[in-house]
């Protein structure tokens, strides 16, 4: 098992989005990246986003926390949520946005647990995410 993390941009505001899907791929692969997919979504507000969400193995935890730096160092793309891709996902981390379109329990219960279960390479993940 390993980890996923799901990144967005807004299409709107960008007009170069198979630059940045060719980018963000080639950075995942240069980290180890195991697999990829995309999806263009419209939410009710009418901003067009584009999800691109990573795999990599748990056992790569550093290449995992070298792209979430590189990642944060650009302005266009949003680390929207980092899972555990287990059996039952658990979920490391979520922007405010993510929480916002959630189901609110889910949310809430994030917003509960996440201070206080986090051990090991979740622990690592998540400490990366809250640091400037």
């Amino acid at each position: 098992m390993g980890y996923t993390i799901e990144i967005s941009f807004n299409i709107i505001k960008k007009t170069n989005v198979i630059e940045i899907n060719y980018d963000m791929i080639s950075l995942a692969k240069k980290y180890g990246c195991e697999n990829y997919y995309y999806v263009d979504l419209e939410n009710k507000s009418h901003r067009k986003l584009y999800v691109i969400a990573f795999y990599f193995e748990q056992d790569d935890i550093s290449n995992l926390i070298e792209f979430i730096k590189n990642v944060k160092k650009t302005k266009s793309n949003k680390i929207d949520c980092i899972y555990d891709d287990n059996i039952l996902c658990k979920m490391i981390y979520a922007s405010g946005y993510y929480l916002r379109k959630i189901d609110k329990s889910l949310a809430k219960k994030y917003k509960t647990l996440r201070n206080s279960e986090y051990k090991g390479n979740d622990l690592l993940i998540f400490n990366e995410m809250i640091t400037c």
